[in-house]
């Protein structure tokens, strides 16, 4: 059975939601606030909080330099180890 427009959106915007949470969850357990992180990301600290709530798809890069700034790999990023 062929995936709809829909069906696309909708898988995609909860693989978002769930990037989101192990973010959110991997500052929090490193103890950082969004201004902490931002500042070792190298990012705005209304980027975070953008990708944290699911508001903004990050790039491949920016992933990078979050799990920089958390001591994470990408690995445990994506397995939600963090």
């Amino acid at each position: 059975m062929a995936r709809t427009p829909r069906t696309y959106q909708a898988h995609e915007q909860q693989a978002l939601e769930w990037m989101a949470a192990q973010i959110r969850q991997a500052r929090q357990n490193s103890g950082y606030s969004q201004e902490e992180l931002a500042a070792r990301a190298n990012l705005s600290r209304s980027h975070i909080s953008k990708i944290e709530s699911a508001q903004y798809d990050p790039q491949f890069t920016t992933l990078l330099r979050l799990t920089t700034a958390l001591k994470l790999s990408m690995q445990d990023l994506l397995r939600g180890n963090g």
